[in-house]
């Protein structure tokens, strides 16, 4: 008998959903790229949809890869919340004049000063709310507040799954998708995350889409590929 009171149970851990990425193609002739992920983003399995920070919107952390969202809010966002790793979500509703965004801790990490950002629900379409200017971590111990350039927010409703994201391309919608990841990376979460290194395809290779996360029909343009059934193809 436990003197400590505990509950008899067994622990088995995470699972990880292991995905078969690739279809009927050759993996020697496919073309890859080592990237950086930076911290935050916890465990992006193969298959993650990635763009790329550009120079021109993330002078920090330029040239490192971060999770696609996509494009289509009200198509993507609410069907599909469990797979926006690149999200982080809002506590507060930001209001017309708004200078302040409030997420969780841990989501605080996935950001760093001069991070260009997007906002975006289920019901509206991304929008530009330029760089970042500072992150309190201490004035709160539940919650981080980002601070941005006063912008009209109204429109994002976080009982729509309102969040923030990386920008990944300075036009509207704000994303492009550059690659796919073909392997697991632990990136972190929370104030102890370091970030990881990973390897994306980019072409050369037929994909099974059921295979893929956070992939939309704005991502398969990007990439300039071409949907067969369940398979796409990497040109």
């Amino acid at each position: 008998m436990s003197i400590y009171g505990n509950t008899p149970h067994l622990l088995r851990g995470g699972q990880i959903d292991r995905r078969s990425i690739f279809g009927p193609c050759n993996l020697e002739g496919i073309l890859t790229l080592p990237v950086t992920i930076p911290p935050g983003f916890g465990f992006l399995p193969a298959g993650t949809t990635m763009g790329k920070i550009t120079s021109e919107i993330g002078a920090t952390r330029a040239g490192q890869y971060v999770p696609y969202t996509p494009q289509a809010a009200a198509g993507g966002l609410a069907a599909a919340l469990t797979t926006l790793f690149g999200a982080a979500y809002l506590l507060a509703d930001p209001s017309d004049t708004a200078t302040t965004l409030e997420v969780t801790m841990n989501d605080s990490y996935k950001f760093a000063v001069a991070d260009h950002i997007a906002a975006l629900d289920s019901n509206s379409t991304a929008l530009d709310v330029g760089a970042i200017s500072a992150i309190d971590r201490t004035t709160y111990k539940d919650k981080a507040v980002i601070t941005v350039a006063q912008i009209d927010l109204s429109t994002i409703d976080m009982a729509q799954g309102g969040c923030i994201i990386h920008q990944t391309d300075t036009a509207d919608p704000y994303q492009t998708a550059v690659g796919i990841l073909i392997g697991g990376v632990e990136t972190g979460t929370g104030e102890n995350a370091q970030g990881g290194q990973g390897v994306i395809v980019i072409s050369n290779a037929i994909l099974n889409v059921g295979a893929l996360y956070n992939c939309d029909s704005g991502a398969i343009t990007d990439l300039g590929a071409v949907q067969h059934g369940n398979l796409l193809v990497l040109k």
